[in-house]
């Protein structure tokens, strides 16, 4: 949840005009910089474990977590789920995320 409420969108810079149009095309997850992945201290046998479970990725060369649609998904229901003073808005405001998550590029569907 961290994670998901603390990063930003990430879209695929090697898609034309990938700035231009942020769209569910393009869209990859949601990006946690280094500067809180480091000073926040996660286990790391936690984070290799929700890779492993497809839930978010490591990325080798921005030292940075992205957290994939899958574990985008995961994030919201939790957030859902708990009862804590402006998570409504907070997912509202992400709402976007849900058409994101349900989207099928032709290279997922096949």
């Amino acid at each position: 949840m961290l994670i998901y409420l603390s990063g930003r969108d990430e879209y695929n810079p090697y898609l034309e005009n990938y700035q231009e149009k942020p769209c569910r095309e393009n869209f990859i997850g949601v990006r946690f910089g280094v500067i809180f992945y480091k000073s926040k201290r996660f286990d790391y046998d936690i984070i290799a474990q929700l890779e492993k479970e497809g839930l978010l990725e490591r990325s080798r060369t921005r030292k940075t977590l992205i957290l994939l649609k899958k574990g985008m998904q995961v994030a919201r229901d939790m957030l859902k789920t708990i009862n804590i003073d402006g998570v409504e808005r907070l997912l509202e405001q992400r709402n976007y995320h849900e058409d994101y998550i349900n989207y099928k590029s032709q290279s997922e569907e096949e």
